[in-house]
């Protein structure tokens, strides 16, 4: 069915329990809208987008794929906002590691990138859908329309704060914020040209672990045997890049 009869309640699936939707979002009452948002950011963590079907998401809310359409407009539209919601959550998090770190250009960076790292394993399926968005799509066009900029250049963020956070410790000391993205890497090559170089690097690098996350993302369970020693070649790895950073004077 499409709507349900006035009076009635759809027949969801009995696992979408108060305390499920509570643990997904932190609401344990959420509106239809939100219950097909944060449904559909828990299946596509899970499985991947090349699994993921709306009619699962629909068939537990009890509703037909109609409902996808008039709150989101189309799948396209339902796969943009939450990954745009997503994404967010990300990056808050990675400022958030920056924030709470131990307050020195090395720490900060490596806290970020640490960060960029651990929840990407945490973003399970979305890590294809927020680093490339233009190949998520069926009419990536029209998806974009539908959010704002959160997502759609968050390869180019990342590289804008990574550098802030590489000039920081070349020059030795923390800034009050970071590079304006309008004006990169202008404005970076005028401050540290060399910076910028180490800086893709470590995007460089970034992005391969990124590409691989995606293509193992059910490897986030524990039942997998190798999981942790790569995880360490990882950690080990981001650790090297950002020591093999020189610093003047030093």
């Amino acid at each position: 069915m499409g709507r349900p009869t006035k009076g009635t309640r759809p027949k969801t699936d009995p696992s979408l329990t108060p305390e499920f939707w509570s643990q997904l979002m932190g609401n344990a009452a959420p509106t239809q809208r939100e219950q097909f948002l944060w449904l559909t950011i828990h299946h596509v963590r899970a499985q991947g987008l090349a699994q993921f079907t709306i009619s699962q998401v629909a068939k537990q809310l009890g509703y037909s794929v109609a409902m996808v359409n008039h709150h989101f407009g189309s799948r396209d539209g339902l796969i943009s906002e939450c990954a745009e919601t997503v994404y967010g959550r990300y990056a808050d998090a990675l400022m958030n590691a920056v924030t709470e770190a131990e307050q020195t250009p090395l720490t900060r960076l490596k806290a970020y990138l640490r960060a960029s790292y651990e929840w990407g394993l945490k973003l399970g399926g979305w890590s294809v859908v927020i680093h490339y968005p233009n190949f998520s799509f069926e009419n990536p066009d029209i998806a974009m329309d539908r959010t704002n900029d959160g997502f759609e250049d968050s390869l180019n963020s990342t590289l804008v704060r990574i550098t802030q956070l590489v000039i920081d410790l070349r020059k030795g000391e923390i800034s009050d914020g970071f590079l304006d993205q309008t004006k990169f890497p202008t404005n970076a090559l005028a401050i540290d040209e060399d910076a910028v170089f180490y800086a893709a690097n470590i995007g460089f690098v970034l992005t391969g672990i990124r590409a691989w996350m995606v293509g193992r993302h059910s490897a986030v369970s524990e039942e997998h045997q190798h999981f942790e020693r790569y995880a360490a070649v990882v950690r080990r790895e981001l650790d090297y890049v950002v020591d093999s950073i020189p610093v003047p004077g030093k």
